[in-house]
């Protein structure tokens, strides 16, 4: 405004003084430096008018310049002119409109225009009749010039009160930004005292009241709760400032802002139970099944603001996330005690194998299995332990851990160091652990009771098997000892004919060893029906060693040249026994070793008596007790026998020779 009103008065001014000059000196409006005051003017107007403010400033200036050097052109006496009002007022409104660039540049042309004039008029060449020289003009003059001085001081006033008005405002913004910054501090400070809570491992319940607590003193808050819910459940107080909190809490606002997933605020029209009048901040955050939410309460006269709302959001999110983990590092926890639980608890050995194949890690039931304390037992080598993979690993396979992964679940023999040896079956995998690497985890369980039960039933069902396997093959040998009882009938009858005939003596002791061929067989009638009525034989006290020494002769025959035939039986051997299946033993036995030795050998035959110091197992599973006993060892050069005929040569009829053998 005083822009436009200091243009104004110049452009009026000028339009007065060009209307008295048209009057009283006409010639003088052809001077160009008129006309120039006048555009000048005008432009400085249009500059105020479009808001050119700067612009304006230097045409303020420029103005006088121009009014200067017009005075300068009409010449006459330089005392009697107003240039020495003019230039000083032009280089003030250059100081303060434009600055010190403004008053150094027009001060310096004033200088030379000025001194160019005063140097032009001393000389005698500026002759014009100059300005009006009246007390009227000299006064108008003067008053016009305080005007304009009075004007343009203003005019620079204004910039002054602006550029102190602006100092004031950014003094106050500054001002704000430290209070701001001071209070972002606090809030930043309390957050940091939350976050060392947090990494202190505070209990969830103190850190929920910590962190209510912190905001209500940081917004100066009515009150603030911390509320959570599960399973679609209402709001339930879990911590407060106020002692005379609900421990139900039924708002709008905090299922507003679990919709909407930010934060909402209350105004105080908001009919939400418990929260009466005043503003208020509520924040909804998802805990895990739940939600967690903060409401924040303020009086009627302190509405939040949103440093308020953020920093409210900062807690709530802080909290939670610290809820969240806490809940997640129990049940972490509360796993891995389980797990130790069911290790430590654990009927099987459970062992870990590091990289460089010790054991690590052993639960108790390792050291009752290994027969070792658990001390004892880590640190080991699975070898040292008495664990044989030897027998169980795959043929060329160097590296133990390759070798033990090859055996997901296979048995082991485990020789402890008191003398027992424990059958286990390990079940093996591969893990990578912290800090150890790649790792073996063993499951050992002991199956001794399992294989012995497994033993004894595979016993059982052999024993069985044989027992239906001779029952049949007595069913058999009845009827054969039957039908062949009934042909010895005919032959022994023969025999009693022909011993009441006269004969020739040859012929008698052939007629006699039918005789004793006969009985014999007939005995061998006797055993068949014996076995296959599964009773015993005639048992009777007899001397083992005569019995076999009758049979000499026999047995000489039966062998042939080719074998050599020893008997050793010296002193006597009494046992209950029936003489004809002892007969039958020995003879089968030597028929045997002769079969035994196609290319000749020697037959040995030995009876003698020894004292059992504790009873014993027979081969046939029957018990012999302790004392004196009677021993038969039959013993031959040939090529001997496998361990599968071995274990079967007490079945009645088993035979691994040919048809061609006479079997």
């Amino acid at each position: 405004m005083i822009a436009w009103i200091t243009f104004a008065v110049m452009f009026g001014a000028t339009l007065a003084y060009t209307a008295i000059v048209a009057f009283v000196r006409p010639a003088q409006l052809t001077l160009p430096s008129l006309w120039v005051f006048f555009v000048i003017t005008g432009g400085g107007l249009l500059a105020v008018r479009l808001g050119k403010d700067e612009l304006a400033a230097w045409m303020l200036p420029l103005a006088l310049l121009a009014v200067g050097v017009y005075e300068c052109s009409l010449g006459g006496d330089p005392f009697h002119n107003t240039t020495v009002f003019i230039f000083p007022i032009m280089i003030l409104a250059a100081a303060l409109l434009i600055g010190t660039r403004g008053a150094l540049a027009f001060g310096a042309i004033g200088i030379l225009v000025g001194a160019g004039y005063y140097a032009a008029s001393a000389q005698g060449w500026l002759t014009g009749p100059g300005l009006p020289n009246s007390v009227a003009s000299w006064g108008l003059g003067f008053v016009v010039t305080l005007v304009l001085l009075t004007l343009y001081t203003a005019f620079g006033a204004r910039g002054v009160d602006s550029a102190r008005e602006s100092e004031r405002v950014k003094g106050r913004a500054l001002e704000q930004a430290h209070e701001a910054l001071a209070v972002r501090a606090l809030r930043g400070e309390a957050l940091a005292s939350l976050g060392r809570d947090v990494a202190e491992g505070i209990g969830a319940q103190t850190l929920r009241q910590n962190a209510v607590e912190r905001v209500q003193r940081l917004l100066s808050a009515r009150d603030v709760w911390w509320v959570e819910k599960t399973d679609g459940l209402g709001w339930s107080l879990h911590a407060s400032v106020r002692r005379d909190a609900p421990e139900e809490v039924s708002s709008t606002l905090l299922d507003a802002s679990q919709r909407l997933g930010e934060a909402v605020l209350g105004d105080g029209t908001t009919r939400d139970q418990h929260l009466g009048p005043g503003g208020s901040i509520a924040v909804a955050v998802p805990l895990e099944a739940g939600m967690a939410g903060m409401l924040a309460r303020f009086e009627p006269d302190d509405a939040p603001t949103d440093d308020d709302t953020e920093l409210v959001e900062a807690v709530a999110h802080l909290v939670t996330t610290a809820l969240r983990h806490r809940n997640a590092a129990d049940a972490a926890l509360s796993g891995q005690r389980e797990l130790v639980e069911m290790v430590e608890g654990s009927p099987d050995a459970i062992l870990t194998v590091d990289p460089s194949s010790r054991v690590a890690m052993a639960n108790p039931a390792a050291a009752l299995l290994f027969g070792r304390e658990r001390y004892e037992i880590i640190g080991r080598t699975l070898e040292e332990l008495g664990l044989d993979l030897e027998g169980d690993a795959e043929p060329g396979i160097d590296d133990e851990e390759e070798r033990l992964s090859e055996l997901a679940l296979t048995t082991f023999r485990i020789e402890r160091p008191d003398g027992l040896t424990r059958e286990a079956e390990v079940n093996l995998r591969t893990t990578d652990l912290p800090d150890r690497g790649r790792c073996l985890q063993l499951v050992v369980r002991d199956i001794t009771a399992r294989r012995k039960a497994q033993r004894e039933r595979r016993e059982l069902t052999a024993k069985l098997a044989a027992s239906q396997r001779m029952e049949a093959l007595g069913k058999l040998a009845g009827g054969v000892a039957h039908d062949f009882n009934n042909l010895l009938t005919i032959l022994m009858n023969l025999r009693e004919l022909l011993a009441e005939e006269p004969l020739t003596d040859s012929a008698r002791e052939l007629v006699d060893d039918m005789g004793d061929l006969s009985d014999r067989a007939a005995a061998l009638t006797r055993q068949l029906l014996t076995f296959a009525r599964k009773r015993g034989g005639r048992a009777q006290r007899v001397d083992v060693g005569h019995v076999v020494r009758g049979l000499e002769p026999l047995l000489n025959r039966l062998v042939g040249d080719a074998v050599e035939l020893s008997l050793d039986s010296q002193g006597e051997a009494f046992a209950r026994v029936d003489p004809s299946q002892l007969e039958q033993v020995v003879m089968n036995l030597a028929v045997n070793a002769r079969d035994a030795m196609p290319s000749g050998g020697t037959l040995s035959v030995r009876v003698g008596t020894e004292r059992r110091l504790d009873p014993s197992v027979s081969v046939t599973g029957s018990m012999v007790g302790a004392g004196p006993a009677v021993v038969l060892e039959v013993r031959d050069t040939g090529v001997g026998m496998d361990s599968e005929t071995a274990a079967r040569i007490f079945e009645p009829f088993f035979t691994t020779k040919g048809q061609d053998k006479g079997t």
